[in-house]
């Protein structure tokens, strides 16, 4: 069985190539940021209000029953 000489060692600073995963990784990346910006401006739109305070609400009474519904047909 041969052992390597402390010459022969491999050598660790070789030069690292970005592979299709890497990519993958950057283009998800770049696709998280652009999605980011593109709801921060549609909330500035509509001036960070995201409460929902002015929203109408339908009380049950307003909503059509259903035997009502029935009898006009």
């Amino acid at each position: 069985m041969s052992r390597l000489d402390s010459t022969d060692r491999p050598v660790a600073s070789t030069k690292w190539k970005p592979d299709i995963y890497f990519m993958m990784l950057v283009l998800s990346l770049l696709a998280l940021l652009i999605g980011t910006v593109a709801l921060m401006l549609e909330v500035r739109s509509y001036e960070w209000d995201i409460k929902g305070t002015g929203a109408r609400v339908q009380s049950i009474e307003q909503v059509p029953q259903f035997g009502s519904l029935v009898e006009i047909v």
